[in-house]
C-alpha cells in the first residue's frame, strides 16, 4: 500500500515538482517507516536518504516552511544508519539535524527543545559505540537537562524520554570511571520507571524490568549486598510476570537476571537458594533451546 502510494506521488512529483514533490518525501517517509517495521532495513534506508534529498531541494526554494522537515528527516536517517551500523554517516546526520534544531530552538523553543534532545541522544549513541566516551557524556548531559525541563511541564510525555537519557547517562558515567554517578543515574532511572509502571503496567513494566537488573549489577559492583539482593529478587519477580505473558521475549531477560541473582544470593552466603536460581536458569535456558529447535 506504501509503496503503491509512492508510486502515485513520483508520478505526480515528475509533472508537477512545486506542487507535488513535498508530497513524495511525506509518502517516503511512511513508506520507510513500513519498511523499518519489516525489518527491510537497506531499503529503508534507501527510502529515508531520498527524503533528505527532496527536503533539502525544498529548503532551497523556502527555507523557512521547509527546514523542521529537513531536520526531522535527518534525525529519522541518522536512526536508521545507526541501526545499519554505518556510524560515521549516523554521525554526520545527526550533527545536521542538531545544528539545525538548534538555530529552530532559538527561534521557536516552545516547538523545537524535545526535537533537539532526541537527536542529542541517538547523537550519544553513536560518539559511545565509537569510544568518544567523554562527547557522548555530555550531549546525553545536555539532553537529560532539556529532558527535566519538559518533564516538569509534561510528566506524562516526557519522563520516558528523561528515563532513557538517564539509563544512557548511567552507561556513559560507568564507561567513563564514574561509578558511583553511574550508580546515581541508575537509581534515579528506576525511581522514573518504577514509577510509569505503577500507574501503566503493560506499557513500562517492560522497561522497568531490565533498569532493575542494571540497578542490581551496579549495586553488587558497589558492595550494597542487601540492596542488590533485593532489587535482583525484584527484576526477577517481574521477568517471570512477564515471561508467563510473552515467554518469546522475555525468556532471556529472565535468564540473565536469574544468573544475577543466583550469583548475589552466593556472594551473601545463601549458596542453596543460589543453587535453586541456577537450577531455574537452566530450566529457562532449556525450554529457549526447545523453543529455538522447534
Amino acid at each position: 500500500m506504501t509503496q503503491e502510494a509512492v508510486g502515485i506521488a513520483r508520478a505526480l512529483a515528475h509533472s508537477a515538482p512545486d506542487t507535488h514533490l513535498p508530497d513524495l518525501a511525506d509518502a517516503l517517509k511512511t513508506h520507510a517507516a513500513c519498511l523499518r517495521d519489516a525489518d527491510r532495513l537497506d531499503l529503508a534506508l534507501a527510502a529515508a536518504r531520498e527524503v533528505v534529498s527532496i527536503r533539502r531541494t525544498l529548503v532551497r526554494s523556502s527555507p523557512t516552511t521547509y527546514t523542521p522537515a529537513l531536520a526531522e528527516s535527518l534525525y529519522i536517517l541518522a536512526v536508521a544508519l545507526y541501526s545499519a551500523k554505518q556510524l560515521p554517516e549516523s554521525f554526520t546526520a545527526a550533527r545536521e539535524a542538531i545544528d539545525i534544531y538548534r538555530r529552530l530552538v532559538r527561534a521557536n523553543p516552545a516547538s523545537y527543545t524535545a526535537d533537539l534532545a532526541r537527536a542529542l541522544n541517538i547523537l550519544t549513541l553513536n560518539l559511545n559505540r565509537g569510544g568518544r566516551m567523554n562527547e557522548a557524556l555530555a550531549a546525553v548531559q545536555e539532553a537529560v537537562t532539556i529532558y527535566r525541563s519538559l518533564a516538569q511541564i509534561d510528566p506524562a510525555a516526557y519522563k520516558p524520554d528523561l528515563a532513557a537519557c538517564l539509563h544512557n547517562v548511567a552507561t556513559c558515567l560507568g564507561d567513563t570511571g564514574h561509578r558511583s554517578a553511574a550508580l546515581a543515574a541508575i537509581r534515579e532511572t528506576t525511581t522514573i520507571r518504577r514509577e510509569l509502571a505503577e500507574r501503566d503496567p503493560a506499557t513500562h513494566a517492560p522497561a522497568l524490568a531490565p533498569c532493575l537488573h542494571r540497578l542490581a549489577k551496579r549495586l553488587a559492583e558497589a558492595g550494597h549486598r542487601g540492596e542488590a539482593l533485593e532489587t535482583a529478587r525484584e527484576a526477577v519477580d517481574l521477568y517471570r510476570s512477564l515471561a508467563r505473558k510473552r515467554p518469546e521475549t522475555f525468556r532471556q531477560g529472565l535468564a540473565d537476571t536469574l544468573g544475577t541473582y543466583a550469583s548475589v544470593l552466593q556472594w551473601v552466603g545463601k549458596e542453596s537458594d543460589a543453587a535453586r536460581i541456577h537450577q531455574e536458569v537452566e530450566d529457562v535456558t532449556e525450554q529457549m533451546a526447545l523453543k529455538t529447535s522447534v
